[in-house]
């Protein structure tokens, strides 16, 4: 399981501020031998500091590897 909790007050911010983007998709690779893009329709200024792809128990991340090779 994955738990996330993120606390934000709305107010006006400057240009330089750092923005959170989020966004969570899932799929069973097993049954669609797709590519999943991770970050698409995102157009802003400034870095991307962390991606996160994860296999859930009793996955085969070897399969993924090789296909995308």
């Amino acid at each position: 399981m994955l738990f996330c909790w993120i606390n934000y007050t709305l107010t006006d911010a400057p240009e330089s501020c750092t923005c959170l983007y989020a966004q969570f998709r899932r799929t069973n690779p097993e049954l669609t031998s797709k590519f999943m893009s991770i970050l698409n329709g995102i157009s802003v200024a400034g870095d991307i500091p962390n991606l996160m792809e994860a296999w859930g128990a009793g996955s085969r991340p070897e399969a993924a590897v090789q296909a995308g090779q």
